[in-house]
């Protein structure tokens, strides 16, 4: 079980690693090439697709992630929740392409970025292609087959990358970085309706809209919920467009790039721990379900920490030498992203405990609340701070986000969170940070910094790490 666990946890790593090294390798290709003014606008066109993106699947591909392992012993029943949900997925996809292409002159005018109409009217044409390709995957991650998961998505960044560099080098400017988001994707979306062909079947009629029921009435509140913590990762990038400019907007884009970075080993874990806290809950198996979310959280926290502290110290050489100087600007806003990202990070590894038991309708509450706060203060301290007050307003609005998720998590799950270890752990990294901060001022020595991050990260595996958790890893680490 735990060799299997880890084999899952390697693949979904592989799948979430090329979605990030994809994405931040193309912002430091527009960076360089194109100038902050188009990562600017690619930035904004990126956040309008992102966004469209949970209307398109309409939730489908959660609503399989869900209940295909609840049936993965009833194989025709499998089947006809695959079937019943792409169809759901391509009648959604084409609707929300339609509704992109005729909005596209309105956002262009918005924003005051021309160039973003004829963008989004090309980009519109992905969405059919890409809500089946999204509940294809949905119906796999249910499954547990992390190979073909990570297969699917290891194809389409290869290529939206490769695609990218040749229409970028070749001068093709924003217009190319759309065709190559476009395209890889439609061709991907055929490559996962292959790997799963051999699970369509004919279903008739009623059977049909009675299974087209129970994964949209789960799938509305999860496109609710990710809509809406979509739009609260997203409302910086949009109030910066509204409120400042383009080339703001791709100076703080580094910055979020580079905070996104941790985001990446939970996404990879959340997509393992998912379907089975689904299945701890449903079995009744708080126990269990408890040592799941606590272990999973602190191991998220005690990888995080030490990345993130050398992220914190060397914020502006890191910039400089991958986008270059022009973007030195991006390292405070980056600072004070990277607290509240941090703990955001760490509470994604499980992200899905409210969604994924009975409180599915509480998440989209949530997230509201969290993204109203972020919008209030986006509007307040933009125009007072410019990119750094959307960086304040973010990182608040992430650790309300948190708060929020965990005392629900607690009060209606009933997983007891040990906030103790927490606290603790959290006044050894603050310490260590102030001590490294008096001693850079009184010596000047870079390397006063990696002792630090030794000392910090020799102190969090002796003090943080007990006896039980240690057999495990060794466990995980031999056995595989």
């Amino acid at each position: 079980m735990v060799n299997k666990t880890i084999k899952d946890i390697q693949w979904s790593f592989l799948s979430i690693l090329s979605i990030s090294i994809t994405y931040f390798t193309l912002r430091i290709i527009l960076a360089r090439e194109l100038g902050a003014y188009s990562l600017g606008v690619y930035t904004l066109l990126f956040s309008i697709y992102t966004l469209s993106t949970q209307f398109a699947g309409f939730g489908i591909g959660a609503s399989l992630t869900k209940f295909v392992p609840e049936s993965i012993e009833n194989a025709h029943k499998t089947c006809m929740l695959l079937t019943s949900g792409c169809i759901v997925s391509l009648v959604s996809g084409l609707l929300t392409s339609i509704v992109l292409f005729v909005s596209s002159n309105f956002f262009a005018n918005l924003f005051n970025m021309p160039e973003l109409s004829e963008l989004l009217s090309i980009l519109s044409l992905i969405f059919p292609f890409l809500a089946l390709q999204r509940t294809v995957l949905g119906f796999i991650n249910g499954a547990q087959q992390m190979f073909q998961f990570a297969l699917i998505n290891l194809a389409q960044n290869l290529l939206i990358l490769f695609m990218t560099i040749i229409f970028i080098t070749s001068g093709y400017g924003l217009i190319g970085a759309t065709i190559s988001l476009v395209l890889p994707i439609i061709i991907s979306s055929f490559i996962s309706i292959f790997l799963v062909r051999k699970y369509f079947i004919k279903i008739n009629l009623i059977r049909c809209v009675d299974i087209t029921k129970k994964l949209s009435a789960f799938g509305c509140f999860v496109v609710l919920a990710i809509s809406i913590e979509t739009l609260h990762m997203n409302i910086d990038n949009i109030m910066i467009g509204y409120l400042l400019d383009a080339s703001n907007l791709g100076y703080y884009s580094i910055s979020i790039t580079l905070s996104q970075a941790l985001f990446l080993v939970p996404r990879a874990v959340q997509i393992i721990t998912n379907p089975k806290i689904s299945l701890l809950y449903n079995k009744s198996n708080l126990d269990a379900l408890t040592i799941l979310v606590n272990r999973t959280m602190k191991y998220t926290f005690l990888f995080l920490i030490p990345i993130s502290f050398i992220l914190w110290f060397e914020a502006e050489n890191m910039i400089m030498l991958v986008f270059g100087e022009e973007f030195i600007q991006a390292s405070m806003p980056f600072r004070i992203l990277l607290i509240g990202f941090i703990i955001f990070a760490i509470q994604i590894s499980i992200g899905t405990t409210l969604s994924s038991t009975a409180y599915v309708n509480l998440v989209f509450k949530l997230s509201f609340i969290s993204a109203i706060t972020n919008l209030m203060l986006n509007y307040i301290l933009i125009p007072q701070f410019g990119i750094a007050g959307s960086a304040i307003s973010t990182s608040s609005s992430m650790v309300l986000a948190v708060m929020l998720q965990l005392y629900f998590i607690e009060r209606l799950v009933k997983v007891k969170i040990d906030w103790n270890w927490f606290l603790h752990a959290t006044i050894l990294v603050i310490s260590i940070v102030i001590l490294t901060h008096i001693l850079l001022l009184l010596f000047h020595l870079t390397v006063v910094v990696y002792i630090s991050f030794l000392i910090l990260s020799i102190l969090l595996v002796i003090l943080f790490i007990n006896k039980e958790d240690k057999e495990v890893i060794r466990r995980s680490i031999f056995n595989n």
